[in-house]
């Protein structure tokens, strides 16, 4: 059987989504021109706003930690910070960092992952705790990269669009479009894309030229 609902009125814009249960979903929207995270009961037609602030929230990702949800996202907040939303609030600046909320707790806000310096987050793929498929933005173009606890692979390719995988499942999904503009699927498993990627040095500067040549070097 179908479900169809509406969401209320003042819901004005829904920038992510995902489903806690037949009843419940969570995502990122605005009824007050800030973007927000809420929790929607679709019987009822209500809804419990998890942030009221001015910072942004974006690309999430639930998961069951030791029997609690956890909700994965983007963000430009400063760590577990959450300012009341007002109208003549000035907007941050901060790059996007990866942070983590206890569904039932929404206070307990946590900064897990720091982009690269020099850069933000503009989507991530959580594979479990400190292991995630990244790419970051920056003053010279954008980079994807693999995280394992503090260690950081690069993974950039000039016709790379996208890496995914899913929690707990050694293995990466990456999309590669051609001059031809067709796309090409390829599936690797985590040793094999960290045997083919640059260890990044992260105690010096971020070069996305010296970065794609040499990965150029090795296709």
């Amino acid at each position: 059987t179908v479900e169809k609902t509406y969401l209320p009125d003042d819901i004005f814009a829904v920038y992510d989504l995902v489903i806690m249960d037949r009843n419940q979903l969570i995502f990122s929207g605005s009824n007050n021109g800030f973007s927000d995270l809420f929790i929607y009961k679709l019987k009822s037609r209500s809804y419990q706003k998890l942030t009221d602030d001015i910072f942004d929230e974006t690309d999430l990702q639930l998961a069951e930690e030791n029997g609690v949800r956890q909700l994965y996202f983007l963000s430009n907040r400063l760590d577990n910070i959450q300012g009341k939303a007002k109208l003549d609030s000035i907007l941050p600046i901060e790059s996007s960092s990866i942070f983590k909320m206890d569904v039932q707790n929404p206070t307990d806000v946590r900064r897990v992952e720091n982009p690269l310096p020099g850069s933000t987050l503009e989507s991530f793929t959580r594979m479990q705790n400190e292991y995630y498929f990244l790419k970051g933005v920056h003053s010279e173009g954008s980079m994807h990269y693999y995280s394992e606890k503090n260690r950081k692979y690069d993974l950039s390719h000039p016709l790379l669009e996208r890496i995914s995988s899913a929690p707990n499942i050694p293995y990466a999904l990456s999309i590669y479009k051609n001059v031809k503009s067709r796309y090409q699927a390829e599936v690797s498993t985590l040793e094999e894309k960290k045997k083919n990627a640059i260890e990044l040095n992260l105690g010096e500067p971020l070069l996305l030229e010296d970065s794609l040549n040499a990965t150029m070097q090795d296709t």
